[in-house]
């Protein structure tokens, strides 16, 4: 079975809210790493996605943070109130955003690799906007 299948399978094909982004779009997986990719080809069982995914999260969160930083160190002072502003913002969002595709998926085996997708993908859109800005 292709991956893409087993990732839909897993979170819940055409179900309100888990696979799905806040725009309606499908999280993009191309976003993560080759090492997800990887890990998930060696083993694609719910376990083995969960596992993958929980390394992702953290391989995100590192290159968000390292992002941030970079942007923040060669900012002027009013714009990096700016930024972090708009980052607390971004913060609070992503969360509720993941909480409730948790929820959604609330008791079912793929909730909790719902909301670590979720996480992961949010955080490599918002590393590549960090990356280009200005």
């Amino acid at each position: 079975m292709r991956r893409s299948a087993i990732l839909w399978l897993m979170l819940g094909l055409g179900a309100a809210g888990p696979a799905r982004a806040a725009s309606g779009d499908v999280y993009n997986d191309r976003l993560l790493s080759r090492e997800y990719h990887r890990c998930f080809a060696e083993d694609s069982s719910t376990s083995g996605m969960g596992q993958c995914l929980e390394y992702e999260e953290e391989r995100q969160e590192g290159r968000l943070n390292q992002a941030y930083r970079m942007v923040m160190t060669r900012l002027p002072a009013a714009r990096k109130a700016a930024l972090l502003s708009s980052e607390r913002a971004w913060v609070k969002a992503r969360e509720r955003e993941c909480e409730r595709v948790y929820r959604d998926m609330a008791g079912g085996t793929g909730d909790g690799a719902a909301r670590l997708m979720c996480r992961s993908v949010r955080a490599a859109e918002r590393t590549s906007w960090l990356e280009r800005f200005r």
